[in-house]
């Protein structure tokens, strides 16, 4: 017996995590779990929007822009720390600086594909919220 499907999602909807303050998105087939501090408990539902192509490319560019502005902080972080090293510390830091910009790199790639993806030059509607 081949195995059930799942159905496919209807909606897509924004969770607000009153734990850690970090909202996400999940289709209402996938339970919700913030995606920062892993928790299922204290989750506020913020949004529900109909599943298309407008909802998700919103949901995947959020997400984007999260992972270049957290990767931008570390590398900053990286070289704020960079001025007060050691000789022994030289090696280590360039390795971590090369780690952090192959990362920035990918990561821009990655944005130039999901937008590429849904259309380039759309604008992202942003999300109305219950709040």
């Amino acid at each position: 017996m081949p195995p059930s499907k799942k159905a496919q999602p209807k909606e897509l909807i924004t969770y607000l995590c009153t734990r850690c303050r970090w909202d996400f998105a999940r289709t209402e087939n996938d339970k919700p779990k913030c995606t920062l501090c892993g928790k299922t408990d204290r989750l506020k539902e913020i949004a529900r929007q109909p599943m298309s192509p407008q909802a998700l490319e919103g949901a995947m560019m959020r997400s984007m822009e999260r992972l270049m502005t957290g990767l931008e902080g570390a590398y900053e972080a990286q070289q704020t720390q960079r001025g007060s090293s050691t000789r022994e510390d030289e090696k280590k830091n360039d390795d971590e600086e090369i780690l952090l910009l192959e990362a920035m790199v990918k990561a821009k790639n990655l944005q130039k594909n999901v937008e590429k993806a849904f259309g380039k030059g759309k604008r992202v509607r942003t999300i109305k919220t219950k709040l």
